[in-house]
Formats: C-alpha cells, structure tokens, sequence
C-alpha cells in the first residue's frame, strides 16, 4: 500500500478502524499478503518494528517517507511496508479485475458469487482454522483444483465485493462445522458433472411422458459438493427410469454425503446464517396443500389499465400473473408470490404445463404464439377478439372471480378499451384471460391442485423436487 493508503482507515465490516493498529494488532503472529501473488509473512514484534510503525504514523501523510516503512519479517529480513497488499484484514481488496459489481448481469454476477462460494468451500475444508483476514487470492488458489466452475474463473470470482467474500466464508465455515464437506470433496458448478446430474432428472422426466420439470426447480442446488472417488454418470446410470427413482438415489447419495446439491443467499449478518435441509422424504412438508380461493383480472382504473391479474389462496397466500419484462416477447409472463417463501414460475415452463397436468387445458396460447395472437387482435381480427372476449366474459361471470363491479365489463366497453390500449397490455391481459379461463371452468378439485403444484413449484418445493441443502440468512 501507498502512503496516502496507509493514512486512510481501513473499512471492517462496516467500521472505520486504523491500519496502523492493525498492522500493530499483526505484529509477530498474523500473516499479511506482500505481493500481489499472494505472499504472506509474518512482521516481527519488536521494538524496533513498533518504532518504526509509531514514527512513521506520527510524521503524517504529507511527511512520512515516500519509500514506506522499513520492517523486519520474523525469521528473516527486511521488507516496506509499501509491499502490504490491502487485503481483507486491511479493508479488503477483491476487486482484482477491476470489473464493478454493478456493471455485471444478474446472469454473470451469479455465478461469481456461486463459484466463488466454490473456492471457499475448498480452502476452509482444507484448513477449517483459516481465518478471514488471512484470505487472499492466492490462498484461494492453493484448492482451487477442486472447484470446476465452468467458464467463470478464480480471478472473476475473486473480484465480488466484500460482502460476498464474507457471505462466501461464513457459510463455508457453516457447512464444515455441520460435517456437511470436508478436504475430501471436490464442487461443480455448471460443469459436466453437474449437467449430468440434471440429464439423468430430464430422462426420468421423459421416460415418465410428463413435462420435465425445470433444473433449479428439481433440484435447487447452485453447485454440488461430490466426494472424490464418486463417480455420478454411473451413480445415476441405472437410476434414470421415473422420477421417482431418480429423486431416491438422488437422496440416497445425499444421506451417504455422496453427492450434495447446496443452494445459497447471501448472508449479511453471520448470527443469522442457517442450513437446512430441504425436500427430503423424513422431513415433514413444511406447507399444506393449497387451495384456491378467488382470482382478480380486470384493473382498477379500466380494465387494462393494470397488466396485472392476482390469484388467492384460502389461507391468504397472493400470487400475481405479470409481464415483468415492460414489453412482448416470449417468457414475459411469470407468477410472482408476494408470500415468505417468494418465488416465481414462468408462463410457457410451468403455469401452462401446470394447466394441462391439472385443468384439462391443452389449448392455451403459450409466449409466442400469444405474440401473434396479440398481433391479430391489434389489427383487428374478429375472430380472435371475440375469442377474447369469451374468455374474459367467462372469468368475469365466475363465483371465483373477486373483481368490483364497477371494474367488470360487458362486451362493449371491453372492445372499446380494447381499442385504446397498448400492445404489452392486449398481451398481458390475454394471457391471463386465458388461464383463469381454463382455471375458472375446472371443477374444485383440479382448480386446487393446479393452484398447489403452481406455488410449489415457485419455492421449490414440490413433491416432485429432490433433497438439496439450503445456506440462508434467516429474518
């Protein structure tokens, strides 16, 4: 560090605190990182060593020698102190890449943090009493053949922000302390190892001719901790026949700490941190099957003035159907739980498949092609508008739909409106016309079970869905 660094407090954890006390704090037991390649040695605690910090710190940062500090290493010479890197125990310095946390996509800005998770993993297995402050890249480097990560390197996951590197060390300690890893453990995320563990669960999937349940939905895990020796091609091999036989032998290499899917969020405070286990067939299933209550589809101010539709359950769980990307195009529509568990379930890969599994609907217009339906009603296809119609009047005449009345409309004023809206509205709006629709004209019994597999399958937590681990901070 430079001398304008040095006369700069260090940020711990969110507290202002002198590098020259840390250095002092240092002296004759912690290592600090001296090169950029992740040296470490230990300054000596000496007289000499504390007079040179005292007088240096005392000349202030306009007189203090440009060259830095002279310190003597413990067993060894000399060194300045400009060689100290600011590493974690001086206020950390991961940004190595010079990349800003803000500037990545939310897609690259995961898999750093879960492959960073990775390398962490290995280095505190490795050495359980590796304290924080004593990170570095080079430490991480050391085990980082035991992480296969895909196409996001050491020095990209080295580059998150502090509050990642800590989130990454707590949990790491966590899950060594819980005997869930240990040194004999290698971590795979999106590598072929873990691709394979999720093409066993599609062959399951199509072997059993039901629609394959999206990976992160099956099974959670961001990356999965596999004991060295285990081979999981041939583990899955003859265990991809249902999925229900694919979801055993998934558990079983769980319980023998085989093969372990470990899903993790940040955590901010480590007196907070938990693991829990997630999915597994001893465990009590932690919510009651849901039941449908009343939906809501017209808008308060007209009824596409909102691009919302809202489905209740009886014990009070809202669930909003949306066009969260502000525009058309395929995927647009998702269901978003406002309840603790959140979550959300995409259009085309779960509220539609949901339909045909559970209402008996196998004709509701999927993304795309409610694109072009979209088109056809702006340029003013009868035909298509009095689909629509149909199918608002349907909802809108149902016991279960909650609208007000004075929001409801009848077939004038719908096509009127119809007239004057946008067209991520006409989109929206058809789309949930069309499930409710088909939700609506099912009788109670299937109503409640397309409801329940919905919700389910936006917190993970399917019956379908296998064990998996969970590092989380808890509210």
């Amino acid at each position: 560090m430079d001398r304008a660094t040095w006369f700069k407090d260090a940020s711990i954890s969110g507290q202002k605190i002198s590098r020259f006390k840390i250095l002092r704090d240092a002296l004759g037991t912690i290592p600090v990182v001296v090169s950029s390649a992740g040296k470490t040695v230990v300054i000596a605690n000496t007289e000499e060593n504390r007079d040179e910090i005292e007088v240096y710190e005392a000349a202030g940062p306009k007189d203090a020698p440009a060259s830095g500090m002279r310190l003597k290493i413990k067993g060894g010479t000399f060194t300045t102190s400009n060689n100290i890197q600011k590493s974690p125990m001086f206020g950390g310095f991961f940004n190595a890449d010079k990349t800003r946390a803000e500037t990545l996509s939310f897609t690259e800005s995961t898999a750093r943090a879960e492959s960073l998770q990775c390398f962490y993993n290995a280095a505190i297995a490795q050495n359980p009493r590796l304290q924080y402050k004593n990170i570095s890249k080079a430490v991480l480097q050391k085990t980082a053949n035991k992480c296969k990560t895909g196409s996001t390197t050491l020095a990209q996951a080295y580059s998150m922000d502090v509050s990642w590197h800590q989130s990454s060390y707590w949990i790491a300690q966590a899950l060594v302390k819980g005997k869930y890893i240990n040194s004999t453990y290698t971590y795979h995320r999106d590598d072929t190892i873990m691709k394979s563990i999720y093409a066993a669960k599609g062959r399951a999937y199509t072997k059993n001719k039901i629609s394959i349940l999206r990976d992160d939905k099956w099974n959670p895990g961001d990356f999965w901790a596999v004991k060295q020796g285990v081979n999981v091609d041939s583990e899955f091999k003859n265990h991809d026949t249902s999925v229900e036989a694919v979801n055993k032998k998934t558990e079983r290499l769980f319980n023998d700490k085989k093969v372990i899917g470990i899903s993790l969020k940040k955590v901010n405070k480590e007196n907070k941190l938990k693991i829990k286990r997630l999915n597994h067939s001893e465990d009590p299933r932690e919510v009651k099957a849901h039941q449908l209550s009343h939906v809501e589809l017209a808008g308060k101010k007209g009824f596409f003035s909102a691009k919302q539709a809202y489905v209740y359950t009886r014990t009070g769980i809202k669930a909003v159907l949306a066009d969260k990307s502000g525009n058309v195009g395929p995927q647009a529509i998702e269901i978003v739980l406002t309840s603790a568990k959140g979550g959300q379930a995409g259009f085309d890969i779960a509220i539609i498949p949901a339909a045909e599994r559970h209402l008996g609907a196998h004709n509701i217009a999927n993304n795309k092609t409610a694109v072009n339906i979209t088109g056809a009603i702006e340029q003013g296809d009868v035909k298509t508008i009095n689909k629509f119609w149909k199918m608002v009047e349907t909802v809108q005449k149902s016991p279960l739909c909650k609208d007000r009345l004075e929001d409801k409309v009848n077939e004038a004023e719908f096509k009127q409106q119809l007239k004057a809206t946008t067209k991520d509205r006409i989109h929206s709006k058809y789309a949930q016309a069309s499930i409710l629709n088909a939700l609506v004209k099912a009788n109670g019994s299937n109503q409640d079970s397309w409801i329940d597999w919905v919700i389910n399958y936006a917190g993970s937590t399917l019956a379908e869905s296998s064990v998996y681990l969970k590092a989380f901070q808890e509210s």
